[in-house]
């Protein structure tokens, strides 16, 4: 079994919110988009904040964005609960080969101690030594 704080509903939404996070937290910390942040937060949670303000377009591509967050998610998970085999997997229910890749991308670029907070299903937690 997948060990999954609470708040998360699986293993995709956890790296799905991983994500939209670290997606967050990145450019703030380069570029110290401290007026971004004040304005944009007024009118929506988080990356949704930016895209909203766009012009006609912005309210319905927040959906879309919401939507590609929780895909990258699912995706994610698979690759960490599969590893290696998870690009033939993937490929195998229709997955586009350069979707994939990017979706990899993303998964590498998370730092490894936010993927060792859940397990991948079937290891064995270490029993300490006697």
């Amino acid at each position: 079994m997948t060990s999954i704080p609470v708040i998360f509903k699986n293993i995709g939404h956890f790296f799905a919110t991983a994500f939209e996070k670290f997606l967050i937290v990145a450019p703030k910390i380069e570029a110290g988009a401290d007026q971004v942040e004040a304005e944009a937060t007024a009118a929506a949670p988080g990356i949704e904040a930016v895209t909203s303000k766009v012009p006609v377009y912005g309210p319905a591509a927040v959906t879309i964005e919401q939507a590609g967050f929780m895909i990258l998610g699912a995706v994610a998970g698979v690759l960490h609960e599969v590893g290696e085999a998870a690009k033939q997997k993937l490929l195998d229910v229709g997955l586009d080969e350069t979707a994939i890749e990017t979706a990899q991308a993303a998964y590498d670029a998370i730092p490894t101690a936010v993927k060792q907070m859940v397990k991948p299903v079937g290891t064995v937690p270490a029993t300490p030594a006697a």
